[in-house]
């Protein structure tokens, strides 16, 4: 490792300050800005980033973003997870983008369960 790591893939562990999986991340990310494509393993820094899913950890001091989340989000402030997650996210403001009104912004403990689909798109 070093102060910036960047990689297409990577596996096993990357620590520095920022560290940059392009596809995928098959491990650990240990710095202050950690970013990968899909994210098999744990995050933990400052700010994460699995910008497509994560299946694991993210722990991060600030902010944890992915679009799919299979696993478990942790922050002191922020955690963002997409439409398509399931997993718990442990933090001041867990929000999910594509839930109902109710469920977007749950306060200290969200269990994200599947998006329950439309009965029309089921009947197809």
């Amino acid at each position: 490792g070093g102060l910036v790591n960047f990689t297409y893939e990577s596996r096993g562990v990357q620590v520095g300050v920022v560290n940059n999986a392009d596809e995928s991340s098959y491990g650990v990310q240990i710095g202050v800005g950690n970013e990968a494509d899909e994210s098999r393993g744990v995050q933990a820094g400052g700010v994460n980033f699995a910008v497509e899913s994560i299946y694991g950890v993210q722990a991060g001091g600030i902010i944890n973003y992915t679009k799919k989340l299979r696993g478990v989000q942790i922050s002191p402030f922020v955690n963002i997870c997409g439409k398509d997650s399931m997993g718990v996210q442990l933090g001041t403001f867990n929000w999910r983008e594509g839930a109902k009104w109710y469920a977007k912004l749950i306060p200290l403990i969200a269990v994200r369960t599947n998006y329950r689909k439309s009965k029309e798109h089921n009947k197809k």
